[in-house]
């Protein structure tokens, strides 16, 4: 898990082959409610896809939404039946074999499916527009608070 300076999915310096990717869209690709990745984003998809499997991973319910940015990804999802962080998003992939790699921006859903599934964790900062709901603020800030706690307990 990355823990310095964190970086914006569109900003990883990335040279993992052969991996199954974990991608979560909210806060990661895009900011909460947003249904569209800026160029930079789709760049960085596409460069990461040219050695690695990437599956799109959301708690969200908002299906118009989650469909609007699959089309434009062109990417699958992991098993929607099933939130994050409960490791049964992972069951519709083929390949479970290769090795996972879970990136997202929280660390009570992202980290602890990648701790579940045995996989390793890219943390990225999280991407916010000021105009989230206030349950998406108190749940960052819940999640925030957490990993402070984890760092102070764990690390």
């Amino acid at each position: 898990m990355q823990n310095n300076k964190l970086f914006f999915f569109e900003e990883l310096s990335f040279d993992e082959t052969n991996k199954i990717i974990i991608l979560d869209i909210d806060g990661t690709l895009v900011a909460d409610l947003k249904d569209c990745c800026d160029d930079k984003v789709i760049d960085k998809i596409n460069y990461i896809l040219e050695k690695n499997e990437i599956y799109l991973s959301t708690n969200s319910r908002n299906n118009k939404r989650n469909l609007k940015i699959q089309e434009t990804l062109n990417l699958p999802f992991t098993n929607l039946l099933y939130k994050k962080p409960n490791k049964k998003v992972i069951d519709n992939i083929s390949n479970p074999s290769k090795n996972f790699l879970v990136i997202g921006d929280k660390f009570l859903t992202d980290f602890i499916l990648a701790k579940r599934i045995n996989s390793d964790f890219i943390w990225v900062k999280r991407k916010i527009d000021g105009k989230e709901r206030l349950i998406i603020k108190i749940i960052n800030l819940i999640d925030d608070i957490s990993y402070f706690v984890y760092r102070l307990f764990f690390k």
